[in-house]
């Protein structure tokens, strides 16, 4: 493997956990207007660039509900 696709997956791999970090912010914060519009960015950009952006799709999707999940508490112990 030559040094330049090292470099790419370092990239990619750098790219998905920035997308899962905010996803996650965004479902504790209740961004669904902007999760909802970067996943059509990452859309277009899947259809007309590359696999990869299509990619990042269900990840941030996944993500967001992860916050949202956070947010309202679902890993607190019932009493």
């Amino acid at each position: 493997m030559d040094w330049l696709a090292v470099v790419v997956t370092v990239f990619r791999a750098l790219i998905s956990v920035a997308v899962i970090a905010l996803g996650i912010s965004w479902g504790i914060r209740g961004q669904m207007r902007v999760t909802l519009l970067v996943c059509a960015v990452l859309l277009v950009l899947g259809i007309l660039w590359t696999n990869f952006a299509a990619l990042l799709i269900p990840t941030l999707l996944l993500a967001y509900m992860a916050g949202v999940l956070t947010e309202r508490g679902w890993f607190r112990r019932r009493a």
